[in-house]
């Protein structure tokens, strides 16, 4: 490196010396994946266990406070009860395990994307 400076010098340029293997090359550092349940802004989907039915919306919300309001809807009158609470009243139940199909933060983007998978 002396005779590079050497010769750099004598062009009258500089040089900058750049330490290729550096520890952080080596050692990451990754955060835990969040659990499904806590993940927000997502278009997800929830399915029958008796029928092909299958329920898909958007929420900015976290995932499992949005599942616990559908399962607790079904004790509300029968005029505002959601389409979930409406076919579970038909003696159908739903596997609660939800699946995410997309997730943005836009508003606009997460409506678009709820109707191309509805």
């Amino acid at each position: 490196s002396k005779q590079f400076r050497n010769i750099a010098a004598n062009l009258n340029k500089s040089l900058a010396f750049v330490v290729l293997n550096k520890l952080n090359r080596f050692i990451k550092t990754y955060k835990d994946p969040l659990p499904t349940e806590n993940h927000s802004n997502v278009i997800y989907k929830i399915c029958c266990e008796n029928c092909t039915a299958s329920y898909v919306e958007q929420t900015c919300r976290q995932l499992t406070t949005r599942v616990k309001e559908h399962k607790s809807n079904i004790n509300k009158p029968y005029e505002s009860l959601s389409v979930i609470s409406q076919h579970r009243l038909k003696g159908h139940e739903f596997k609660w395990n939800k699946k995410i199909l997309d997730k943005d933060s836009s508003y606009l983007r997460r409506i678009i994307s709820e109707m191309i998978h509805i």
